[in-house]
């Protein structure tokens, strides 16, 4: 199955609307000046980094990623990243609902 394109540019390999609706799955790229979602209240999110190197913050903690490597940011618990490479690109997996894509 062929990955749609979400709303934001990003590719969504798994939405809610493809299976029982719990997690998706998607892939996105991001440079130096992306201000990135900070906060999420419903949602357990599962970075992936496939290229690049990001400095990232969850909660207090704060340490930086390499391609290859991961994070969690569990829902209600505020995060952000910062791209410290030229360019970023990352799997995220979400649970409970999910991104959710149109038909």
């Amino acid at each position: 199955m062929p990955a749609k394109l979400g709303p934001d540019g990003q590719r969504v390999h798994l939405s809610g609307e493809m299976h029982t609706g719990t997690f998706s799955i998607v892939e996105f790229s991001a440079t130096p000046e992306a201000e990135p979602e900070t906060f999420c209240e419903t949602e357990d999110r599962f970075f992936c980094l496939l290229e690049g190197e990001w400095e990232v913050r969850v909660g207090e903690d704060q340490f930086q990623v390499k391609a290859g490597g991961s994070f969690h940011a569990p829902p209600g618990v505020s995060y952000d990243y910062r791209v410290i490479s030229p360019f970023g690109r990352a799997v995220v997996l979400l649970t409970r609902q999910g991104i959710r894509i149109p038909a």
